[in-house]
């Protein structure tokens, strides 16, 4: 199982989100990364799972929703590679 990680991005505007997610992917290797987006109007929400499902460093990602997580929609997980 790899290395659990979590960060919560609530607050934040989509781009400053986004530049801290991109800081933590391309350090990090082989993490399980529980990103805490929340859900409001959706903007964030929809710009984190936009960029991490584009991102070269993560092999793959999960829904909160579809996880069954504490917080739903309002999380994304991503999994980077080795």
């Amino acid at each position: 199982m790899p290395y659990m990680m979590r960060i919560d991005l609530h607050g934040l505007s989509a781009d400053r989100a986004c530049q801290k997610l991109e800081a933590i992917l391309f350090r990090e290797r082989g993490i399980r990364l529980e990103i805490v987006h929340g859900n409001g109007h959706g903007i964030l929400k929809r710009a984190v799972r936009e960029f991490v499902q584009n991102c070269v460093c993560v092999e793959r990602i999960e829904l909160g929703e579809e996880m069954n997580l504490p917080g739903g929609s309002g999380i994304t997980v991503a999994y980077t590679y080795n």
